[in-house]
């Protein structure tokens, strides 16, 4: 939903339906099934915290999203639709910020997982030992780690599983990536059987 313009009298109904106190302002009107309140300005529906930021700060800038910040410190708080800071207008509380960081503040597995500064076995996630592959993080001295001394994957004659590389037991992914053909194959009879 967008932040639309505002008449005069817009600003002063938007602030009635406000339950103010030390902490979060509450939207006390109509809530979205999402949890986010919802305000009709100009004749269109918009999101009550967006026409909030809107009206302290000016439009959402393009590219960017209202980020509940209340919400992000709270530790107890689950978030989900029930959530209580989604329902916030107060203006000190938000901030427009790229939808990857909202996602990375936030309480779902990207954000705990883009928080992460170690990885499980306490390898830094720094520049020289993170590795991006398919959007996720990869430890470099971990994957090391799993390797042969000087035998790198393209050197490997064997999968994991023991099967030769052999032309016919190997295939391509679309990536690039050499594999097993035996495997894909007890793979495909594995899922057949579990779906009898």
């Amino acid at each position: 939903m967008s932040t639309p313009r505002t008449r005069p009298n817009d600003e002063a109904r938007f602030w009635l339906k406000v339950e103010r106190s030390a902490g979060c302002w509450l939207w006390t009107a109509t809530i979205h099934r999402s949890g986010y309140g919802i305000f009709r300005a100009n004749g269109r529906q918009v999101y009550a915290h967006r026409f909030a930021y809107a009206l302290h700060f000016g439009s959402v800038p393009d590219g960017l999203e209202v980020d509940h910040v209340c919400h992000n410190e709270d530790d107890s708080c689950q978030g989900g639709s029930e959530c209580l800071h989604r329902r916030c207008v107060n203006p000190a509380h938000l901030e427009a910020v790229t939808h990857r960081e909202n996602g990375r503040r936030g309480k779902s597995a990207f954000g705990f997982n883009a928080r992460k500064t170690h990885c499980p076995r306490g390898h830094a996630y720094d520049e020289a030992n993170t590795i991006i592959e398919r959007g996720a993080r990869i430890c470099r001295a971990c994957r090391e780690a799993k390797r042969p001394a000087g035998v790198t994957p393209a050197a490997r004659t064997h999968c994991p599983q023991g099967h030769p590389y052999s032309e016919e037991n190997t295939y391509r992914t679309p990536e690039g990536y050499r594999k097993c053909r035996t495997c894909r194959r007890d793979e495909r009879r594995r899922r057949h059987a579990q779906a009898r």
